[in-house]
């Protein structure tokens, strides 16, 4: 499990903690801050699985979100939705910070992004890019439903820098009815 702690006012406001002050205490002080924040806004049950409804009534939006540890409370990526939904597709993009890599974080911080989306009755479909190459996040992706649905190319530049050339680009589609087996579906009886 990953807690995925909102990159808002918090921790980029007035009222947040400058540099300096996290270069001497660290940043654990305000994860734990911002945590003990969320809980106290009345986050619904389930969290950090269930969407983060507090201060909004959005469920997903374009946000980044710092991936925690919740044992050890050290930051181990980021992750984020790229944009609002537009049309019912929302993208998904995650970050392992290297020490942390091949641990299981990636993999819990997308689903813990999928989750959020299709939590959103406005999400029917969940989209994510990766470089049109085997790579341990298309594994990460596979692991969490999303499928290889079409290579094209992409130019563009953003923090991460600039992607150039061609992507594979993978889709998950909000879970319905018939998706649910029938043993499953017997159960609820």
């Amino acid at each position: 499990m990953v807690v995925l702690v909102p990159v808002d006012e918090r921790l980029t406001g007035p009222a947040a903690p400058g540099l300096a002050e996290i270069r001497t205490t660290g940043v654990e002080s305000l994860v734990e801050a911002v945590l003990r924040s969320e809980s106290d806004a009345g986050t619904d049950p389930g969290w950090p699985d269930a969407p983060c409804r507090a201060g909004t009534d959005e469920v997903v939006r374009p946000r980044t979100f710092l991936a925690v540890d919740p044992e050890d409370r050290q930051v181990v990526g980021t992750c984020g939705f790229r944009g609002p939904v537009r049309a019912g597709r929302v993208e998904i993009a995650f970050w392992t910070f290297p020490p942390f890599e091949g641990r299981g974080w990636a993999t819990a911080m997308t689903r813990a992004l999928v989750n959020r989306a299709f939590a959103d009755p406005t999400v029917l479909t969940v989209v994510a890019h990766t470089l049109a190459e085997r790579t341990p996040a298309g594994s990460v992706l596979t692991a969490n439903g999303l499928v290889r649905v079409q290579a094209r190319r992409r130019d563009e530049s953003g923090p991460g820098g600039a992607v150039r050339g061609k992507v594979w680009r993978w889709e998950a589609h909000r879970p319905t009815r018939a998706d649910v087996p029938a043993a499953a579906s017997s159960i609820r009886r």
